[in-house]
């Protein structure tokens, strides 16, 4: 007999290609270039470079939940995995990204008496943050919703 309890996957990553997060990457390359062509000797094209990389990485993140864990994951640093056992998280905040991010909220989670800095996902939308919410929340998992945009699209606000 074959048991698919131990294959449940559900992945909330967005679209990863064409959002807010990495159209800022681009802008930021494309100023950072044309910057390097026209004034090469007064500022090198690596500066933008690692500016795009880094903003953009801070917000890349995606998750996924499995029968047991959460697993936090990055779509342009794809080694950072962070793995989260479901039954040590005491409660799951969905909070302001806070800055210019291009995030509409960020995950923090509060496990066995820690927590998590806040993992911001761009690629996110209402919807997807909906979905996880939803199967946190079949999980048996306390969830604390803040940004006000998603507390309308979640229902808990009118």
């Amino acid at each position: 007999m074959l048991n698919l309890s131990h294959t449940y996957l559900m992945t909330y990553s967005g679209n990863k290609l064409f959002n807010s997060n990495n159209l800022f990457a681009i802008i930021i390359l494309l100023a950072g270039g044309a910057l390097s062509f026209y004034k090469p000797d007064n500022f090198p094209f690596f500066i933008p470079l690692v500016v795009a990389f880094v903003s953009t990485a801070c917000q890349a993140f995606y998750f996924e939940i499995t029968m047991d864990k959460l697993i936090v994951k990055n779509y342009i640093i794809p080694l950072l995995n962070i793995r989260y056992n479901l039954n040590e998280i005491t409660q799951i905040q969905l909070l302001r990204p806070g800055g210019r991010s291009a995030a509409q909220a960020r995950l923090k989670i509060i496990h066995g008496g820690k927590s998590s800095f806040g993992f911001p996902a761009a690629s996110l939308k209402i919807n997807d943050w909906k979905l996880c919410v939803d199967d946190l929340c079949e999980k048996k998992i306390s969830v604390e919703v803040e940004p006000l945009i998603l507390q309308k699209a979640l229902g808990i606000i009118q």
